[in-house]
C-alpha cells in the first residue's frame, strides 16, 4: 500500500483519533510530498490537528540542526495561513540563525501574512533588486503583496514597468490586485501617471469576469 493510501485509510478509519499517528508520521517522514499531504490532512482535522502542526513546528525550532529542514517551511506556511501568531517570535529567531536569502523569503512572507508587513517591507523592497530563480521570485512577489503596504504597492508598480517577461508581469498584477482588494484607497497611486493608468486598465481587464472593477 502506498504511503498516500495509508494516510487516507488511517483517517477514514480513525477520524480525529488518527491525529497522534499522523503527528508521528510527520516527524518520521522526509519526503516533501508526503509531508505536505500529512500537514494538509492534520489541518483538515480541525483545531486539534492544527495544534499538532504547531507543536511539531515548535519542536523543530528548538533544534538548530532542523532549521534548514524543508519540513519546517511547510509547517510555517500552514500556520501562517491559519493566522497562528504564536509562531512570530520563532520566525524572528529563525531569521537570526539562517543566512540563505531564499529561506528568509519564506519567513518574510509568513510574517507579512501574520500582519507584520510593515516590519518586513523594507527588506523585501531591497531584495526585489536582486536576482532570484523563478520559485523564489514568486515568493518575493507574494510576500510584497501580503504586506498590504503603500511601499510594496509602489515597488510592484515599478517592477511591472521594468519587467519584460509577460508571465511575470501577470504575477505582479496579481500581487497588486491582492493589495487593492484590501486597500482601494491606493487607486490614486495608479491614476496619477500614464504608466499607472495603463496598469489599472490591465488590472480591470484581468478582473473583467468578476463583478468588481477598480476605478
Amino acid at each position: 500500500m502506498k504511503s498516500e493510501e495509508l494516510i487516507e485509510r488511517i483517517v477514514e478509519e480513525k477520524g480525529e483519533e488518527a491525529i497522534p499517528i499522523l503527528k508521528s508520521l510527520l516527524i518520521e517522514y522526509d519526503d516533501e510530498k508526503l509531508i505536505k499531504l500529512i500537514i494538509e490532512t492534520l489541518d483538515k482535522l480541525g483545531k486539534a490537528g492544527k495544534e499538532e502542526i504547531y507543536k511539531v513546528f515548535s519542536e523543530l525550532c528548538r533544534n538548530k540542526n532542523e532549521l534548514n529542514n524543508p519540513k519546517i517551511y511547510y509547517l510555517i506556511d500552514s500556520l501562517a495561513n491559519n493566522d497562528d501568531r504564536r509562531i512570530i517570535p520563532d520566525l524572528m529567531s529563525i531569521l537570526k540563525k539562517t543566512k540563505y536569502e531564499e529561506t528568509n523569503l519564506l519567513i518574510y512572507d509568513a510574517l507579512a501574512m501574520l500582519g507584520e508587513g510593515e516590519k518586513v517591507v523594507d527588506v523585501l523592497t531591497v531584495m526585489s533588486e536582486e536576482e532570484f530563480d523563478q520559485d523564489s521570485w514568486e515568493i518575493l512577489i507574494m510576500a510584497l503583496s501580503h504586506t498590504k503596504s503603500v511601499k510594496a504597492f509602489l515597488k510592484l508598480k515599478e517592477m511591472y514597468n521594468d519587467q519584460k517577461d509577460e508571465n511575470r508581469k501577470i504575477m505582479i498584477l496579481e500581487g497588486m490586485i491582492n493589495i487593492l482588494n484590501e486597500r482601494e484607497e491606493l487607486i490614486p497611486q495608479l491614476n496619477n501617471d500614464e504608466s499607472g493608468r495603463e496598469i489599472l486598465k490591465k488590472i480591470n481587464l484581468w478582473l473583467k469576469n468578476n463583478e468588481k472593477n477598480f476605478q
